[in-house]
């Protein structure tokens, strides 16, 4: 069987959770090829070597967004042009609405199977998903799943699959945590963009940081990540490291393979993949939101952390400042039972780990690909060339209400 995988954007978790799902592909024995927007060199390597070829393409969100209709048909034509030469069978995409609600409209009228990924982050605006026609919507959170219920999508189709995530515990955690004490300091590490977009939530944790050493408690931070708020955290950072008297805020900058600062901190900040991943290995995460809330993951702290997909959108459980100086009072005078701390990991190792991603996700090819899917005549050109007009126009006809309806308050006459 012949598998089209077509991506938005190559940034972010959502290549890595698709190769994961092509990993698995591969092994079935599916022909596999991929489509995605050039981003990311470094992500790009990862599918290189895994022998993934990837064809580049036009960005569906710019084109959408600017209104450029004469691009979008020719994006829909071209793929439709590489589904039928290529004979694909069954389409995968792995982005956002507008990435399901063209592509489920393209397999539609070529009589292709389809499921549709909606990579995780804020899933508010998913397009209006009552008018999506998959087969299949797979989503990373119980979040992500309400909204699009919301939206109109039936939620019969929907499955919550977070497994997409490969990474090793540490076995030698518990050294690691041994080697704390009250003069040696503790590393903290915060992996982040450093933009508009998150630049509260760094600056609650520099000032985070300064506090805990101005209560004698030795504490390192180092911010791992690059954009265009960087000079303002770096005079922020250079103007607490005077005041400190030494160096507690280092910069990082851009860094491509994490995995050796995850291993060096003791306590890892962040949201998202940045933070789940280090938890996985074995590291104390605390997520952070824009609002400046913490919320340190434990068992308690799990589920709603989970259920937003560790997005710090709606934390329940709140870790105070005061929270935050006791941990790390009780680590440097260990205090803290850490094989016991850590047997909350098993949650999300279970929930995220690729380990588990297999048998679930071959269910899902098996109930989608039940039914042989049949070629178009390629003399029907005419005829999806309109639908392909109809699906465009309506796509900015809803999207033109769902903006009215949102933004304005009409009064009935």
């Amino acid at each position: 069987m012949k598998v089209l995988v077509k991506m938005g954007r190559f940034s972010g978790g959502a290549p890595l959770s698709a190769l994961e799902y092509i990993k698995i592909l591969k092994k079935y024995g599916y022909d596999i090829s991929v489509e995605a927007v050039r981003h990311n060199e470094e992500i790009e390597k990862k599918f290189i070597n895994e022998g993934i070829p990837i064809k580049f393409t036009e960005n569906l969100d710019i084109i959408t967004r600017k209104f450029q209709f004469a691009t979008l048909k020719e994006y829909l034509l071209e793929t439709r042009e590489n589904i039928l030469m290529n004979k694909i069978d069954l389409i995968i995409s792995v982005g956002d609405g507008r990435l399901v609600y063209f592509l489920s409209h393209l397999s539609t009228t070529l009589k292709k199977k389809y499921i549709g990924v909606i990579a995780g982050g804020n899933s508010k605006v998913v397009q209006n998903s009552k008018h999506w026609k998959a087969d299949k919507i797979v989503c990373f959170s119980g979040e992500n799943k309400a909204d699009i219920i919301k939206e109109g999508f039936p939620k019969e189709k929907i499955l919550v699959l977070s497994n997409r995530i490969s990474v090793e515990k540490d076995p030698t955690y518990l050294e690691h945590y041994e080697e704390i004490n009250q003069v040696k300091p503790l590393n903290f590490l915060l992996t982040s963009r450093i933009d508009n977009n998150k630049i509260n939530s760094i600056k609650s944790t520099i000032d985070l940081v300064k506090k805990l050493n101005e209560n004698q408690l030795n504490v390192v931070l180092k911010i791992a990540g690059d954009g265009e708020k960087f000079r303002e955290i770096k005079n922020i950072a250079e103007t607490v490291n005077s005041e400190i008297g030494q160096e507690i805020i280092i910069l990082l900058g851009h860094i491509s393979e994490m995995r050796e600062y995850f291993l060096e901190a003791h306590v890892v900040l962040g949201k998202g993949r940045s933070v789940i991943e280090p938890i996985m290995m074995n590291r104390i995460g605390i997520i952070i939101n824009e609002e400046s809330k913490f919320s340190l993951y434990n068992s308690e702290s799990a589920e709603n952390l989970y259920y937003f997909n560790f997005s710090g959108r709606n934390i329940s459980r709140e870790s105070s400042e005061k929270h935050i100086f006791e941990l790390v009072r009780n680590l440097q005078m260990k205090k803290i039972d850490l094989k016991k701390y850590f047997e909350s990991n098993n949650y999300i190792i279970k929930r995220y780990h690729s380990d588990y991603l297999e048998e679930n996700f071959i269910n899902i090819l098996n109930e989608v690909t039940v039914r042989k899917s049949n070629n178009f005549n390629v003399k029907k050109l005419k005829f999806e060339q309109f639908l392909l007009n109809f699906y465009i126009s309506k796509y900015y006809i809803f999207n033109v209400k769902i903006f009215l309806k949102r933004n304005f308050k009409f009064k009935k006459l």
